[in-house]
């Protein structure tokens, strides 16, 4: 399997030890931003490069074996990671679903980043892992995550009910989901 993907304006690559210095700057660059949606506290800004490339590997390792597939975002011609989408929790046999995540820099909001990235997930999980259905959790307030979805073709399958644990809090979150078509 690549590592790496391109998109129109965006490479995607899959976790490796060699971009963490490049995943720490994105933390240390947005943690109050990024702790607003936080569901689990892994606190990589203050992580050392060493433990964060054994955390990047670790995270290759569930790609190669199918488990998930973390994207960290980088703009063409830059070295600076701007965000990531992940397809995890990967379910084969009867169900053939996952879900999907992402985050993307404060500075990189409203301009397209992040639909284009999901978009490549979502076509990834449905023509190359043969995927049924794509499921997106979404706190109610986050309104700009749910119009990426939304956007994507994603529908509201209702209220989850203090699904997610974020900042020691248990919260209802909007499940999304996406059926593939061609399944």
């Amino acid at each position: 399997m690549r590592t790496e993907y391109e998109t129109k304006r965006l490479v995607l690559r899959l976790s490796s030890p060699y971009i963490a210095g490049a995943v720490q700057s994105l933390y240390v660059n947005n943690t109050e931003f990024f702790a607003k949606n936080e569901t689990a506290v892994t606190h990589i800004e203050t992580m050392s490069i060493n433990d964060l490339s054994r955390h990047l590997t670790v995270d290759a390792k569930l790609s190669t074996v199918g488990h998930s597939y973390r994207f960290w975002i980088f703009e063409k011609g830059s070295e600076r990671c701007i965000g990531c989408v992940a397809l995890t929790d990967v379910i084969r046999g009867s169900m053939l679903t996952c879900y999907l995540n992402y985050k993307l820099d404060e500075k990189f909001q409203h301009k397209g980043y992040m639909i284009e990235a999901a978009k490549f997930c979502v076509a990834f999980a449905f023509e190359k892992l043969g995927l049924h259905r794509i499921e997106a959790d979404i706190l109610p307030s986050n309104i700009s995550s749910l119009r990426v979805v939304q956007k994507l073709g994603f529908k509201n399958d209702g209220i989850a009910e203090k699904l997610i644990n974020v900042n020691g809090v248990w919260k209802d979150h909007v499940r999304m989901i996406l059926i593939n078509p061609c399944v």
